[in-house]
């Protein structure tokens, strides 16, 4: 009904709002296993203090090494506090673009959490169905075989054991090549089925040189 609807739009919105509420830090699971989204190593920046007990030639290196000035810029700077206030303003500069990019990721991650949960609660009945068809599949599946390998015990035959463990093992593999490929269009994981990367020139499949 619409009522329903509109009680489910308002969890939602209220779900996306608790998702951009949490810290960035409890993310981290997503960006070690990168399931949906890309991983990016944050660059670690000095703060004023840091900035301050440095050596007057580490700030210069910092200075050029980290950020880009040429030696004659950094040589032409001989107090040291402008040297703290160059290179604090560098590493400001670098922590809030750090900070911009951890913004932008959480509200793309809240973002597609609370699409995902909304199909789910949408097609909860056809998902419900689903599983309850898989389940009947597989509990039919695992009779059949259990049958095929009690007669081939019965008989005493070690080929038919053989050949049915080793039917088993492709029809494992190849559960596991169809979940990696549906899987594969959403998201990534060192999990999914190996692929080889072959790289195959267009001319060569047209007969061409």
């Amino acid at each position: 009904s619409m009522i329903s609807i509109k009680k489910m739009f308002y969890r939602l919105i209220c779900f996306y709002l608790l998702l951009l509420s949490i810290p960035s830090c409890a993310w981290e699971l997503f960006d070690k296993n990168a399931f949906f989204f890309s991983t990016s190593s944050k660059t670690k920046t000095l703060t004023m203090e840091e900035v301050s007990e440095m050596r007057v030639r580490d700030i210069k290196r910092a200075l050029t090494r980290r950020h880009g000035y040429s030696t004659d810029e950094v040589g032409r700077v001989l107090d040291k506090k402008e040297l703290i206030q160059t290179l604090s303003f560098e590493e400001h500069k670098i922590n809030q673009k750090e900070l911009e990019t951890e913004r932008r990721d959480l509200f793309w991650k809240g973002l597609w959490v609370t699409i995902v949960v909304g199909v789910i609660t949408l097609c909860w009945p056809m998902i419900r169905h689903l599983l309850e068809v898989a389940h009947v599949n597989l509990v039919v599946y695992t009779d059949r075989k259990y049958l095929e390998m009690s007669r081939c015990w019965d008989y005493r035959s070690i080929e038919g054991c053989l050949g049915l463990i080793f039917i088993f093992t492709v029809d494992l593999l190849q559960l596991w090549l169809t979940i990696s490929v549906l899987l594969s269009w959403v998201m990534r994981s060192k999990f999914f089925f190996p692929m080889p990367n072959i790289s195959i020139r267009p001319a060569a499949l047209m007969g061409g040189d």
